[in-house]
């Protein structure tokens, strides 16, 4: 027997059943199903609700015949699969060059894809100090802000794009987390978001370099809206290094 689709909830009549079972025997019989459109975290299953839910009928009497077994049987439950998010390096963000005291610019654009399976809300990332300056003085990157690039373009617009989280700083760490995101900044299903994270330099060396990076695993805080589960970032990227301006001689009489 076939039926095309169901829905939760919907009770299944198989009426054109025919199954003869032969006396002092058995039959097993298998029930196989396809699923659809599933949702990350709900649960799915057959059961067959009582003894009673069975229609049978002798072949020679033609009479009901008393029915024994279980009284409820549940099918195996099966539950969706949560859902997945890659991270990775914008298009947009800039080439490394050199940087003076001061300098603030959008100097990395991530981009976060949502697999499939559900919509992701991201509410934090951890940023690693990275260069070739001694990690213990890295509070030459400053003031940290994370905006919703809205329209994707890696190019700083405060009347576009959404200012999440700002003014923390590395404070002689080499790790500074930002958190507590708005609860608007979800990445929909099969979609993807720009984010821009800008940072002011201070007290910048000649010839040393600094970089941000956010490696993968749990360095971005992300949860299924459905599953209500932490899913785990997959990727890891470092923002293109920027270099401390040359000093330069000025002659003259």
């Amino acid at each position: 027997a076939f039926i095309d689709s169901a829905t939760v909830g919907d009770t299944i009549d198989f009426d054109s059943v025919r199954l003869i079972v032969p006396s002092n025997s058995n039959k097993i019989v298998l029930i196989t199903y396809n699923f659809g459109d599933i949702r990350a975290g709900d649960s799915y299953g057959l059961r067959l609700d009582s003894i009673n839910s069975v229609t049978v009928q002798g072949v020679d009497s033609l009479l009901t015949p008393d029915k024994f077994g279980d009284t409820y049987v549940q099918g195996k439950g099966f539950i969706g699969k949560r859902g997945t998010i890659i991270q990775s390096l914008g298009f947009a963000t800039p080439a490394i060059n050199n940087v003076d005291d001061n300098d603030e610019s959008s100097v990395l654009q991530l981009i976060f894809s949502a697999g499939s399976q559900e919509n992701i809300r991201i509410s934090g990332i951890t940023f690693t100090f990275n260069g070739t300056y001694d990690t213990a003085a890295s509070s030459i990157i400053s003031n940290i802000k994370v905006y919703l690039d809205n329209n994707a373009n890696g190019v700083l617009n405060t009347t576009i794009d959404s200012l999440l989280v700002q003014g923390q700083n590395f404070n002689g760490g080499s790790t500074v987390t930002l958190s507590n995101f708005p609860n608007t900044t979800i990445v929909i299903k099969s979609d993807s978001i720009a984010l821009l994270i800008l940072y002011t330099f201070s007290d910048v060396i000649s010839g040393d370099t600094y970089a941000v990076r956010v490696a993968n695993g749990y360095a971005v805080e992300a949860r299924g809206v459905n599953s209500n589960e932490t899913i785990t970032v997959t990727g890891s990227i470092t923002s293109n290094y920027k270099r401390g301006q040359p000093g330069y001689v000025r002659a003259g009489l």
